[in-house]
């Protein structure tokens, strides 16, 4: 006999898009790799976010104009949602992806 709790939403899988936009290709099986891993990741933090684009290196203009100095490269960036646009991350290569 199942325990129902009143209110509560069923868990449901969100699927986000993964783009490759590095110059490296990818090994066998990786975005099913990242998509296990994102699975693992509770809900509330994934909610709203659209994509998942992997690049080379991080070229944002917001960075240019920062107090604190970053050492090396950005391995990551959260883009907020905007306007119509919906919230995605930018993940850059930092030796290999996987």
């Amino acid at each position: 006999m199942a325990i129902q709790t009143a209110g509560q939403k069923t868990a449901r899988s969100t699927k986000i898009r993964i783009e490759n936009n590095s110059t490296i290709d990818l090994p066998k099986g990786a975005e099913e790799h990242i998509q296990k891993v994102l699975d693992y990741v509770p809900i509330e933090h994934l909610r709203g976010l659209e994509r998942l684009k992997l690049v080379d290196f991080i070229n944002d203009p917001r960075l240019k104009n920062l107090d604190v100095p970053i050492k090396g490269d950005l391995p990551g960036l959260y883009h907020p949602k905007v306007m119509n646009q919906s919230a995605w991350m930018e993940v850059s290569r930092v030796g290999k992806f996987c």
